[in-house]
């Protein structure tokens, strides 16, 4: 059934394609799965994945992420940090926004602030918790001061979230050069005094990026198509469109990415109020075959919250079931249920929120297969229905452990302790780096113990990318700046 849904999806988008190769230039032209990017700021509303890309491309941050996913400067051309690791200090490079103004530190840091005030919806803002103040110190100066240490900022300040934003404007390195219907073309903010009228015609096309936002189908249609040399934005749930489209295997991509993917138990469900039930859910799974299932090298099943003792004074807390073989694991999950059923005709019933796509109902399918052998039946819901259990897939922005720790907070909107919810947010404050690791770790058992989230596998994100394509490289944020590309050869 799922093999006929993709082929019916993919021979209709070739239908209405009617695209021919187009590899007369070198510009970059990019396809990212998801809606049509939005120059938005990401203060006001939360970016969606073309979004970001555009974003990160016309507003840069302070820091930036290289192809390899390393910081390097961006609007900030060097820093200090402070041996007590409470203050970070930026020196603010010569630049001008899109509109031909200065940059000055003072703006920098208003933009900064707008997108931590209590205000913001920014999706990174809830992470800065440890944030006091910005100031600009000079016209070209501004420290970021802190109550407690925060080694992993600088990742979450090369966020596209954290882009430096003055009345909608940029500093680049990409300025809007042409808006069509359904994409973008960008060409790079030039240096000051330089103008385009002094620069070969050819040498401008070739530098353009051309960016477009369209369905995971849309996209590999126009891939092997040769209109663009460059996928982005891929997640579990379109990797069998993938498959389907035969797509060689080393131009598909996997990132390396750490972070959530798992089911969280929501606040409305009953039925997961009973902590035996969500053991019996959480133990019953058979990870490796579910991610076999997908056919994606490398791809890795998980067990724990934490993708390691990252932070911690001790070991990594393991659920109680982790050290059970598969056949002890079914049997006890079979037990639990059958103690609770409450008739031998009616089966315990579980709605799943996920999304829909072809990727989502092969997840789908192998939970309710395994649900069913401990005499569970599952039902599929839509990602904003009512639901017991919701899908959580995200890549972490930083390798902390209060990062994973935070998401099982209650202002989560999921199922939660609220003692485990206190102990988190005093130990978020801690300056002491040893007490510090000593009260995740506390969080860590307790959080595992608890089993108000189901970890499933580490989150899948991947590219499509042309041989003829140079600058792309996996990485962990799964982050891929377009200044990193090119074309090359012939």
């Amino acid at each position: 059934m799922i093999r006929s849904f993709l082929s019916m999806t993919i021979t209709f988008t070739l239908m209405l394609s009617g695209c021919n190769g187009n590899d007369q230039d070198s510009a970059v032209a990019v396809s990212v799965i998801g809606a049509k990017p939005k120059m938005m700021d990401p203060s006001r509303s939360a970016l969606d994945q073309p979004s970001a890309v555009l974003t990160g491309a016309m507003f840069q941050g302070l820091v930036a992420f290289n192809a390899a996913g390393e910081i390097e400067p961006a609007l900030a051309e060097r820093w200090i940090v402070t041996d007590d690791g409470l203050s970070y200090i930026f020196r603010i490079k010569r630049a001008r926004w899109s509109d031909g103004r200065p940059v000055t530190a003072k703006e920098v840091a208003q933009s900064l602030r707008a997108a931590l005030s209590s205000g913001s919806r920014n999706s990174l803002r809830s992470h800065f918790g440890a944030v006091a103040e910005i100031v600009a110190m000079t016209d070209w100066v501004i420290e970021v001061r802190l109550t407690s240490p925060q080694p992993e900022l600088l990742p979450l300040l090369a966020q596209p979230e954290m882009a430096v934003l003055r009345a909608g404007k940029g500093t680049g390195p990409y300025r809007l050069y042409r808006a069509y219907p359904n994409s973008f073309v960008l060409r790079p903010v030039l240096p000051e005094g330089l103008s385009e009228s002094e620069i070969d015609p050819d040498i401008l096309r070739n530098s353009e990026r051309r960016l477009r936002g369209e369905k995971a189908p849309a996209a590999l249609v126009r891939y092997s198509a040769g209109d663009v040399s460059l996928v982005l934005g891929g997640s579990f749930d379109d990797v069998p469109y993938v498959q389907h489209a035969r797509i060689p295997n080393d131009q598909f991509r996997r990132d390396l990415a750490a972070g959530i993917f798992g089911l969280a138990v929501t606040p409305s469900s009953s039925i997961l109020n009973d902590r035996d039930v969500r053991l019996a859910l959480a133990m019953s799974i058979d990870r490796q075959r579910l991610v076999n299932r997908f056919q994606v090298n490398g791809w890795r099943p998980q067990e724990t919250i934490l993708p390691g003792p990252i932070a911690l004074s001790g070991n990594q807390a393991l659920p109680e079931w982790a050290q059970m073989n598969a056949t002890a694991r079914l049997q006890r999950g079979r037990t639990i249920i059958a103690e609770r059923q409450q008739s031998a005709d009616q089966r315990m019933t579980v709605r799943v929120a996920m999304p829909n796509g072809p990727g989502g109902q092969l997840l789908f399918a192998q939970l309710s297969a395994d649900w069913s052998r401990i005499g569970v039946r599952a039902v599929h819901v839509k990602m904003g229905a009512a639901a017991d259990l919701r899908l959580v897939d995200m890549v972490a922005p930083q390798n902390t452990a209060a990062w994973y720790l935070k998401k099982f907070m209650c202002a989560e909107s999921i199922k939660c302790s609220a003692t485990t919810d206190d102990v988190l947010t005093r130990a978020r404050k801690l300056s002491d780096n040893k007490a510090r690791a000593e009260a995740l770790s506390v969080v860590d058992a307790a959080v595992t113990k608890d089993q108000y989230f189901i970890p499933l596998a580490t989150p899948l994100r991947w590219s499509i990318v042309s041989p003829r394509l140079a600058g792309y490289q996996e990485n962990v944020f799964a982050v891929h700046p377009l200044n990193r590309l090119a074309r090359v050869g012939r």
